[in-house]
């Protein structure tokens, strides 16, 4: 089960999260559920996708940037 994650490589996980983000912006973490719930009605389990991992990712580009004061 976990040999399918050990193939999504740090950079391909932060560009998932990059599309998800653009795509759908602050409803990205929504997105992500509603995927990770139909590969579960659909195959029984989401070990397909690092869905965690993928999670995490969006929650830190939704983040804003901090800036330096003046």
């Amino acid at each position: 089960m976990m040999m399918a994650q050990a193939s999504w490589s740090p950079e391909k996980i932060r560009e998932t999260a990059a599309a998800l983000v653009a795509a759908y912006g602050p409803k990205a973490p929504q997105h992500m559920i509603d995927i990770s719930q139909q590969e579960i009605r659909t195959s029984g389990s989401c070990s397909d996708f690092p869905h965690d991992q993928i999670m995490l990712e969006i929650s830190q580009q939704l983040q804003p940037v901090p800036r330096p004061h003046p």
